[in-house]
């Protein structure tokens, strides 16, 4: 049986909290990749994954470390509030994921949890869990660049208003075996008038280095 392992580590998260003039809760996770780190607390993290078989493999992946809150929104005025020296607190994700190649349909799956803790000295003092996963199949026609996929995916969050269910049915035109076409299109399920309640099309390219 073969293995593979990637471990990492980098500048931590920030978290964004919402207001409604009474009550201050954290309303999400601002993950993308920064030059500073503003809690002083780094992020670690990595993967372990198995191969039992040929086209089969399978993974689990998990990060932890410090985040802590560096906007506030109030909703009813519709202002942003940046803060500073807020308390750090505990950040966690816990993923698994499987990639399985059957009979020409390519089959792939993810789970994903990720936790911020209690913080009493914060301005949003109270923690949160966002729980999502994906199940995807994908089939390349026989002797032509073209891709049918078809997935579903599920988001479990702290928000009722964003909470959704997703069913995505898209076609990948290949340029060749590093460039592609995609065209999908969403349908989703979620809190009527929410934006997760909305459809949406998705056109892009992508090229692999």
């Amino acid at each position: 049986m073969r293995s593979n392992y990637a471990l990492y580590v980098g500048n931590g998260p920030e978290l964004n909290a919402a207001t409604n003039g009474t009550d201050t809760e954290l309303e999400g996770i601002v993950a993308e990749g920064r030059t500073e780190d503003v809690d002083g607390d780094k992020v670690w993290g990595g993967r372990f994954g198995v191969l039992p078989m040929n086209g089969l493999e399978l993974g689990v992946s998990f990060a932890t470390g410090k985040a802590a809150v560096t906007n506030i929104v109030d909703e009813a005025a519709g202002t942003t509030t940046a803060v500073s020296n807020d308390a750090a607190r505990d950040y966690e994700v816990l993923g698994m994921d499987l990639y399985w190649r059957l009979y020409g349909v390519e089959l792939r799956g993810e789970y994903v949890r990720t936790r911020i803790g209690d913080a009493p000295a914060s301005v949003a003092a109270e923690g949160a869990t966002w729980k999502t996963w994906y199940g995807q199949a994908a089939y390349r026609l026989p002797s032509l660049p073209v891709e049918g996929v078809l997935r579903y995916a599920d988001l479990d969050s702290p928000h009722a208003a964003e909470d959704q269910s997703q069913w995505v049915v898209g076609v990948n035109y290949l340029f060749s075996p590093n460039a592609m076409a995609k065209v999908a299109y969403e349908f989703n399920s979620g809190q009527a008038g929410a934006a997760s309640d909305a459809d949406s099309i998705l056109v892009q390219m992508a090229y692999g280095f």
